[in-house]
């Protein structure tokens, strides 16, 4: 199995709040599309695509995977996000479409928002012409036959807390082989992995044409998992 390591977010946090980034302003910043690398990408960060704004200094985030807004942390490559959407010149609360790395972390206990934050570690793209290209595919069952020497059903649910939920059955029996809980992320435009105790467990694609999955396991089977 594959092992990933994660880095301490807390420690990114707390030391960017006490140092300045390094001021790298992007180029031609009024295009239609802005580029610019703001950091390194550290361990731990993952791939989201979404809807960019903000609105009296407070940035938000629109994930198109999940369909959930989440605030955005005013640490890590923060300032150099928010200089790049400021020289867009938009409309007043406008949102951009956005492609960065980061993760999320637990809401302040002094925020009256209760959702995870997202911590940007770096910035791939602002695209005023672009759009997310996806559905939803978190609270819906997918489900996945495997022929093994037993046949068997597994059943997935990616909740969208970036958690998810999965539990596997015989199925002539019914007799429950597997249950497990872990997380899921993106490492692309249509990369997924699901690791449970920092292990790997699936991973594949996403299916733009009808947002089915296809995953390999461990044993490095191809699994189909479609909608209910």
């Amino acid at each position: 199995m594959k092992k990933v390591i994660f880095v301490a977010c807390l420690t990114l946090c707390f030391s960017c709040l006490n140092k300045e980034s390094k001021k790298n302003k992007p180029s031609a910043l009024t295009e239609l599309t802005v580029e610019a690398d703001t950091l390194d990408i550290a361990q731990g960060s993952y791939y989201f695509s979404g809807d960019y704004r903000a609105v009296d200094g407070k940035a938000t985030f629109k994930d198109c995977i999940t369909g959930q807004t989440i605030p955005v942390s005013n640490c890590a490559a923060y300032k150099q996000i928010a200089e790049a959407y400021h020289h867009l010149d938009l409309n007043t609360a406008e949102g951009v479409y956005c492609e960065l790395m980061g993760f999320q972390i637990e809401a302040p206990k002094s925020s009256i928002n209760t959702h995870n934050h997202l911590v940007i570690t770096s910035l791939i793209r602002f695209a005023r012409t672009a759009a997310c290209r996806m559905g939803v595919i978190t609270n819906t069952h997918y489900t996945a036959l495997l022929k093994d020497s037993v046949e068997q059903k597994i059943t997935l649910s990616l909740l969208p807390n970036y958690t998810y939920n999965i539990k596997c059955e015989e199925v002539n029996t019914a007799k429950i082989i597997m249950l497990e809980t872990g997380d899921w992320h993106r490492l692309s435009d249509e990369n997924i992995v699901l690791l449970t105790n920092g292990e790997v467990l699936y991973q594949g694609i996403i299916k733009f044409t009808n947002l089915d999955l296809e995953l390999f396991n461990n044993n490095k089977q191809l699994l189909h998992f479609k909608q209910e």
